[in-house]
């Protein structure tokens, strides 16, 4: 599953944090293996939540809090 920022009909809802599922703890650097806790955009320190209303808007989402900014992501099924 990839997560992808941005989508408008994601962007519109109100959602509130639930559990901390992960924080960034390292980037990723060309030419080495991709690991949990890892990103390409996100910088260290990030923590990541679930939405306590993924359940309720018909996928997963996850909320990112990072700079005093809450980004919200939507799971989209490659395959």
């Amino acid at each position: 599953m990839i997560y992808q920022a941005g989508i408008e009909w994601v962007e519109e809802l109100t959602l509130t944090n639930n559990e901390q599922v992960g924080e960034i703890i390292t980037r990723y650097e060309p030419h080495t293996n991709f690991e949990d806790n890892m990103a390409t955009q996100l910088p260290v320190g990030a923590k990541i939540f679930s939405a306590k209303e993924s359940g309720e808007v018909g996928g997963p989402i996850l909320l990112v809090e990072t700079d005093g900014k809450l980004i919200k992501y939507t799971g989209i099924v490659e395959g």
